[in-house]
């Protein structure tokens, strides 16, 4: 089901430690409270979280065990009977709940209550909770988090990694594997010309900044390391000589705060781990606090093979307009199928402000157009509907120049004494530019020519990465040499005919 009614868990402190009292709320308005004690004394729970801090393995029936105890933990007396309720009314409509769980992000006495893996309960046959229905993290904000509409403005994703060089060998991560998946997810909606993708697998917090502000991304999908030190959680960005370097949460924070970002998926370890004491010093709640509608993370390290099915099932899901909670499922789901590890189907954790889990609405196929256009500032919504492009890839890499690279679409921005000043020139599939004046037609030329060195740049970049890997080479840069080069093929026509 990709429907949801809320069920809303608010949990206030009690005077003695770990007791808390839980409020419960359905969508028809039914209330009902009782108590909640943290287990965190229950043999099996310090077992399993001992095993998820030291990455020991546990069989299915030790996972089990726990979540039932989670369950039976948050669902209980009132509120089991008020769940039972709202979620019989729910199936009845052809939805799932939709179980936030409120906590005060401001209150320290709360933090406890986070750091507690809820996305494990299992009901007593072992079935998780998790992929019936949703368990969100909602932390309270004053401000309101609305939904983004696209208009004809494409969905752009930068699919970003890092892999220092001293950490390659020890700790292995397949960037490229798991990034590749999530292009043939997304591969219909590239097609059709209402998604772009940028790659970045070298990630720096610069780098991080300039993409954010140049290319204004609405999805940032990370793959690498993460860590946890003291109360405060971090990336593990490169520094740009093959060492690494923490990248904390109050930094992602900043980098973050306010920007055109409304998701960020965090495929790395220990990016949903909070403190007892300090809750916003976590990485997922740190961008909660920067107003960014939602964000996926995990509790541990999750294998390769796992994180590649959720991310690829993930995004499949995504790309149908369902709401952020249903995919999360759906790649909770892959884990499960495939059978990767007792322990990575939980690991995903999603917190969101949003209330109906829809972020943003998807654009609508774009009809052809060889408009040129020349806007002052950064892609807006009232930027011209793009040409449907010359082939189906939309791969874009962030060099650091302040230049992007898409498929049959071409945007550039030069930053020039600080001042960034955008063209973007849509070519349709078989209708060149007109130019109505002579004048016009210096500027085509010109602006193809800019063109022409950029894609060439491109194309060399490219080559380079493909030089890398030897055999093996990813599907998804082999597509992207052939249409580079078709691209430049084209562009030296329309210079010849603009010549003469």
């Amino acid at each position: 089901m990709s429907s949801y009614a809320d069920f809303e868990l608010t949990i206030n402190p009690k005077d003695a430690e770990n007791s808390f009292v839980v409020h419960g709320r359905t969508a028809k308005g039914m209330q009902d409270s009782d108590s909640l004690i943290l287990p965190v004394d229950d043999p099996r729970y310090q077992a399993f979280q001992t095993a998820l801090d030291y990455n020991t393995p546990l069989t299915e029936d030790q996972v089990v065990d726990f979540g039932i105890v989670l369950y039976e933990t948050l669902l209980k007396g009132k509120i089991w009977a008020l769940f039972t309720t709202a979620r019989e009314t729910a199936r009845s409509q052809g939805q799932s709940l939709r179980i936030k769980l409120n906590i005060d992000a401001n209150n320290p006495a709360l933090a406890t209550v986070a750091t507690i893996p809820w996305e494990f309960a299992c009901d007593s046959a072992g079935i998780p909770l998790t992929t019936d229905h949703s368990i969100c993290r909602f932390l309270t904000f004053p401000e309101s988090v609305p939904v983004l509409s696209l208009g004809q403005e494409k969905l752009r994703i930068a699919l970003v990694g890092a892999l220092p060089a001293e950490m390659a060998t020890t700790h292995p991560v397949d960037i490229q594997g798991e990034l590749a998946a999530i292009h043939r997810s997304l591969e219909p909606l590239v097609t059709q010309n209402q998604v772009e993708i940028i790659e970045e697998t070298q990630l720096t917090a610069p780098k991080l900044q300039r993409l954010v502000r140049e290319w204004r991304p609405h999805i940032v999908h990370y793959v690498g390391h993460g860590d946890f030190q003291g109360t405060t959680g971090a990336l593990i960005l490169d520094d740009g000589n093959g060492k690494k370097h923490l990248s904390t949460a109050r930094t992602l924070a900043t980098l973050l705060r306010n920007s055109s970002v409304r998701l960020v998926v965090l495929n790395a370890c220990k990016t949903s781990t909070v403190s007892s004491t300090a809750l916003l010093r976590g990485i997922a709640p740190a961008l909660m606090a920067a107003n960014i509608p939602a964000v996926v993370a995990m509790q541990s390290s999750i294998l390769d093979t796992a994180g590649k099915a959720f991310a690829e099932e993930f995004y499949r899901v995504l790309a149908t307009g369902t709401p952020i909670d249903a995919c999360v499922a759906e790649g909770r789901k892959a884990i499960i199928a495939y059978n990767f590890g007792q322990l990575d189907w939980g690991l995903a954790t999603l917190y969101m402000r949003a209330d109906d889990g829809v972020l943003f609405n998807l654009p609508n196929p774009p009809a052809p157009s060889n408009q040129v256009v020349t806007p002052t500032t950064a892609p807006t919504n009232e930027t011209a509907p793009p040409a449907t492009p010359t082939s189906g890839n939309s791969i874009n890499n962030f060099m650091g120049s302040g230049n992007t690279f898409s498929g049959g679409n071409f945007s550039f921005g030069n930053v020039v004494a600080g001042n960034h000043n955008q063209t973007t020139i849509n070519h349709g599939s078989s209708q060149p530019n007109t130019p109505s004046s002579a004048n016009d037609k210096q500027q085509a030329l010109a602006a193809e020519r800019e063109l022409l060195a950029l894609k060439e740049k491109n194309l060399h970049n490219t080559k380079m990465q493909i030089a890398k890997y030897g055999i093996g080479v990813p599907v998804h840069l082999l597509n992207q040499q052939d249409d580079l080069r078709q691209d430049i093929a084209e562009i030296q026509k329309r210079i010849t005919e603009l010549s003469q």
